[in-house]
C-alpha cells in the first residue's frame, strides 16, 4: 500500500462533477443492450430522464429511478458479464469529463494532494475510470456476490456516508487537513465540502448552490469551454475569474 502520511488530499464527486453524466444511466443503458435487461427496462428509464428534462420531475427522483432499476436487475446478471459491461462503458465514456475538474486534478497531483474519489457510482466503474485521471484512492457503491452472481444486497453504500468515508480515508492514510480540497455538485457533497480547506461547489444543484452561497464556498460554473468562478462579495456573487480553454 502507498504510504500517503502526511501529504494533503483533494476529494472528488465524479458523475456531474468529473464526469459530465451518470454512469448508472450509461451502465443501465449497456446491460439493456447487450439484453442483461428486459427490453422495456431502458424505455421506462428513458422516459424517466425524459420526465426530468422536461421539468416534470426533479432530478433526485429520476436519479433514485435509475438506482432501483439496476439494484432490481442486479441478481440476474452475471458477474462476468458485468464486469464486461462496465468495461465497455468506460472505454465508450471516460474522455467525457469537464475541463475545469479534469485540470483541477492535473494541478493538484503536481502539489503532491493525494487524490480521492467518493462516488455513488458502483466500484467496478471506478476502479477502470479512476486510475485514467490519476485518481489515488477510489470509493464507490459494493454490491455483495456469491460466486459469480449478486445477491442484490448492497456491502457498501456511499450516498448519504461521504463524511464518515472520507474520515475514515484521512485517519487510515495519516492524510493532512491543511489546503484540504473537495469539489461536488450535489447536495449531498455539502456533507464533504464542508470539512475541508478549500470546499468548490461545481455547477452545483439548488441546494448546495443556496449552502455554498451562505457559507461563502467557491461556486464554479463551466458552460462550453469556458468555466465562470463566482465568490461571495458581502452579500452577493461576484464573477472571481473567468477560466477559457
Amino acid at each position: 500500500m502507498t504510504n500517503f502520511a502526511g501529504r494533503p488530499y483533494a476529494v472528488f464527486d465524479i458523475d456531474g462533477t468529473l464526469y459530465r453524466w451518470q454512469f448508472f444511466h450509461e451502465l443501465v443503458q449497456e446491460l439493456t443492450l447487450v439484453n442483461v435487461f428486459p427490453s422495456d427496462v431502458f424505455h421506462n428509464v428513458n422516459d424517466q430522464w425524459n420526465l426530468w428534462r422536461s421539468g416534470t420531475i426533479n432530478f433526485d427522483d429520476y436519479e433514485q429511478s435509475i438506482v432501483a432499476t439496476l439494484e432490481k436487475y442486479l441478481p440476474e446478471i452475471p458477474v462476468p458479464v458485468y464486469l464486461a459491461t462496465c468495461e465497455k462503458v468506460i472505454a465508450q465514456s471516460k474522455h467525457k469529463t469537464y475541463h475545469y475538474t479534469r485540470s483541477l486534478i492535473q494541478q493538484l497531483k503536481k502539489e503532491n494532494y493525494v487524490i480521492l474519489a467518493i462516488s455513488g457510482s458502483q466500484q467496478e466503474l471506478l476502479d477502470i475510470f479512476g486510475p485514467h485521471y490519476g485518481f489515488d484512492i477510489v470509493i464507490g457503491a459494493i454490491y455483495e456476490r456469491d460466486g459469480d452472481r449478486f445477491t442484490g444486497k448492497m456491502t457498501r453504500r456511499t450516498v448519504g456516508r461521504k463524511a464518515e468515508i472520507l474520515a475514515d480515508l484521512i485517519k487510515k492514510h495519516g492524510l493532512i487537513d491543511e489546503g484540504s480540497l473537495a469539489i461536488g455538485d450535489g447536495d449531498g457533497d455539502a456533507a464533504i465540502l464542508e470539512l475541508v480547506e478549500r470546499p468548490i461547489a461545481f455547477n452545483p444543484a439548488e441546494g448546495l448552490f443556496e449552502r455554498a452561497k451562505r457559507d461563502g464556498w467557491s461556486i464554479v460554473i463551466e458552460r462550453k469551454n469556458i468555466a465562470y468562478r463566482l465568490e461571495k462579495d458581502h452579500n452577493a456573487l461576484v464573477l472571481a475569474e473567468t477560466i477559457v480553454y
